[in-house]
């Protein structure tokens, strides 16, 4: 290799200083670089240590992992992240095995080369583990000399803000584990494509979108240090990703694994990746069949809305049931994607008259990683039916189906709760009037309507007893998924005056029972039930899952109040496609149009999406994604793409 030849290879980075604590710095710098060769931390090859000019030199890695992401619009596929989380885990092994604490791991700080494995370089900031305890230490000892230690924060508060642990953003010294929690905010950043907390808002920073408020600096780390703010994880994270991810950010410092473990366990995924020939769910973006769920909620608002049955697709259970079922497992080729996220509040009534509860199990185990279970449970006369139903609905429903098919399960699963909870009040109740007799007042009668959907083998199932209501977005259009059971229907009536129950029309609406409540079927209200009429008996429909289909809308009758099916689609079409924020949109909307009931939203997402793709105007993509932009960009044809400003792209919420 001619001297040309091997200077091309070679990288030299000038450092300037005029003081002496910039030479010992960059002495410090070269020393700790020295102890460390491993094939993913960047090499040193030479160093000058001499003033005026110091430099390091190393070999050529390639361009920084932050350039590539968010300057160059690159985006790896999963096999591709899951090696660059290998090879960081694995340079940071080697690290801490060397004594040393990087303090400072971020995209900015990674090259990736033409190979696409990564090296972890920048150690400006890097410390000697022994150090840190030592200084510590006297630390201390200071203070219990009463001497102050300010100089100890100011010193070791280093590195970039978004990437920092906890405990260092508490002032606490950098270990181990801080390095371990920087990799996992890291590795998400490159698998979402998205700064970390660049799209945190100010009003509620659990929930990640586009928009920018301005979220503050120091509140960014009051949030991180004591809220639990944590990157949100890109909607089609493997699950065995996933969990790794969330160990590393934990809290506490002793309940992330260190970095050796991560490399262990990434070795184990990929290793087993490429000798069974599959993708374990590391596949790429667009074709990742499950992933993460998220799990948001918080304060809201709820409502509810007119009888709407025309496209109610309703199918009759019947004996072939099991075996359809059966068939669609093995040959349905479309394995929806599901991202769901939940949002609710007590809204006008207050939180002491919360009765909503609900349940977002996604996956519904390990075993059945494409089977999801979401539910939404609206107590009335008190919140106890609904919490029963919550509590034993996915275990109530397990047990079931392991004797008869999805959709027998979900009505079996509605009956058995009901009487379930209709012994416990029995039971409660005597034990109640056995203690205090005549002072034990009257019996309380709570109830709860109750919709559950189930994906399964590519297929939707939906069981819905009372108002609460289930809406598909199909090819941009509203499709009811479920009808209201109320009083005002005029079949639901006929079939309680048949079983021998009352209704009566006052101020304005059809009412049931003495107890003059508007739902005709429900969990609970056991006074009203048999020759009252009502009933937990649910409507159950089932329906295949194909490409058209995007998402799934479903709500207590908060929402429903005010909010229109069609309105509905519409807003989650305009909203950032984060399902937590979609859910809070919705219910907002309602509580500003005059909303007084409890409200719970569940938007589930049945395909991939990413926070800043996929927004609509009138049914229509309104802006074009970042991929869509650079490919047309490296292709020449910026004028067939359609460009909106920032600003217009921040307007939208």
């Amino acid at each position: 290799m001619s001297i040309d030849d091997a200077l091309a290879e070679m990288a030299i980075l000038v450092k300037k200083g005029d003081f002496a604590e910039d030479l010992d710095n960059f002495r410090k710098e070269v020393s700790l670089m020295s102890r460390v060769a491993h094939p993913h931390v960047v090499s040193l090859l030479a160093a000058h240590v001499l003033p005026p000019d110091y430099m390091l030199v190393m070999a050529m890695e390639g361009e920084s992992v932050a350039h590539k992401l968010h300057q160059e619009g690159w985006r790896p596929t999963w096999p591709e992240i899951a090696g660059i989380a290998l090879d960081l885990a694995g340079g940071l092994a080697a690290v801490h095995a060397a004594g040393i604490l990087h303090r400072d791991i971020k995209t900015g700080n990674l090259l990736v080369g033409s190979s696409g494995t990564v090296k972890l370089g920048d150690f400006g900031i890097a410390e000697l583990a022994a150090d840190l305890e030592e200084e510590q230490r006297d630390r201390h000892s200071l203070i219990g000399r009463g001497k102050p230690s300010g100089g100890f924060h100011k010193r070791h508060l280093v590195g970039t803000l978004e990437y920092m642990a906890p405990e260092v953003l508490q002032k606490q010294p950098t270990t181990a584990a801080s390095d371990v929690y920087a990799w996992a905010v890291t590795v998400n950043e490159i698998a979402t494509g998205i700064f970390p907390f660049a799209d945190c808002t100010k009003e509620n920073p659990q929930c990640q979108t586009v928009l920018n408020f301005g979220y503050g600096r120091q509140e960014l780390a009051a949030a991180v240090a004591a809220e639990g703010l944590r990157p949100i994880l890109a909607p089609d994270t493997p699950p065995q990703l996933a969990r790794l991810l969330e160990a590393a950010w934990q809290l506490q410092p002793e309940q992330r694994p260190t970095a050796a473990q991560l490399e262990g366990e990434l070795r184990s995924i990929v290793e087993h990746c490429s000798s069974s020939k599959t993708s374990l769910g590391l596949v790429h973006h667009d074709q990742a069949p499950n992933g993460i769920c998220i799990r948001n909620s918080g304060d809201g608002v709820h409502q509810s809305a007119a009888l709407q049955t025309s496209d109610y697709p309703v199918k009759p259970m019947d004996k072939s049931e099991g075996r359809r079922e059966a068939w669609h497992k093995a040959a349905s080729s479309h394995q929806p994607h599901i991202t769901a996220g939940a949002f609710e509040t007590a809204g006008a009534r207050g939180e002491d008259r919360m009765e909503d509860r609900h349940i977002i199990s996604s996956p519904m185990s390990e075993a059945e990683a494409s089977t999801h279970l979401l539910g939404i449970f609206d107590g009335h006369r008190g919140s106890q039916a609904a919490e029963f139903a919550a509590q034993h609905f996915q275990e109530r429903l397990q047990s079931n189906w392991q004797a008869s098919s999805a959709s027998a399960a979900l009505q079996a699963t509605f009956l058995s709760l009901d009487a379930s909870f209709g012994q416990l009040q029995d039971k409660e109740w005597a034990d109640r009037k056995g203690r205090l007799g005549s002072a034990a007042g009257e019996r309380p009668w709570p109830g709860a309507t109750a919709i559950a959907l189930l994906v399964h083998a590519g297929r939707l199932h939906v069981a819905n007893a009372g108002d609460c209501r289930a809406v598909l977005c199909r090819d941009g259009a509203a499709v009811s998924l479920s009808r209201d059971h109320t009083a005002d229907s005029e079949d639901e009536r006929q079939r309680i005056v048949q079983a021998g129950g009352h209704v009566s029309h006052v101020l304005g609406n059809w009412r049931i029972g003495q107890a003059g409540i508007q739902v005709s079927r429900c969990l609970g209200d056991h006074d009203l039930k048999g020759a009252g009429g009502l009933t937990a008996e649910p409507e159950v429909s089932s329906r295949d899952l194909d490409d058209k289909d995007t998402f799934v809308v479903a709500a207590s009758d908060g929402l429903w109040d005010c909010i229109s099916n069609e309105e509905a689609v519409n807003i989650v079409h305009d909203t950032v496609k984060e399902p937590a924020m979609c859910a809070k949109r919705l219910a907002t909307e309602a509580l500003t149009r005059g909303s007084t009931d409890n409200i719970t939203v569940v938007v589930a997402f049945l395909q991939p999406v990413s926070t800043i793709e996929r927004i609509y105007s009138d049914n229509r993509q309104k802006y074009a994604p970042h991929q869509m932009f650079m490919t047309a960009k490296r292709s020449s044809k910026v004028s067939n793409v359609e460009l909106r400003s920032a600003d217009e792209l921040r307007d939208t919420y």
